[in-house]
């Protein structure tokens, strides 16, 4: 199962790529997404160790949220659930 799958069939999440086809967001991009985040009132950004966080880390700040770090080529495919269950408010 993937966590696309997971946000939009189990807790009804928004799913907002930062990074799209391996390229960084442009200034104005990220300004996109700082106000899209705002107007979705999302307020936990995941990425991926693998990559950047760059981005997250600036749209997370804007926005008064927090970058939580997810490992999608573990081997504890459980432990990485139960992670990102516990990073989002409410659930």
């Amino acid at each position: 199962m993937s966590y696309f799958y997971l946000a939009l069939n189990h807790y009804n999440l928004t799913q907002i790529a930062i990074e799209k086809e391996g390229k960084e967001p442009t200034p104005q991009g990220i300004e996109n997404l700082i106000k899209q985040a705002k107007e979705n009132n999302i307020t936990v950004i995941f990425a991926s160790p693998q990559f950047s966080t760059k981005s997250a880390e600036v749209v997370a700040k804007e926005i008064n949220g927090k970058v939580v770090l997810i490992h999608p080529l573990s081997k504890n495919y459980t432990e990485n659930l139960y992670n990102v269950a516990d990073a989002l408010p409410g659930i």
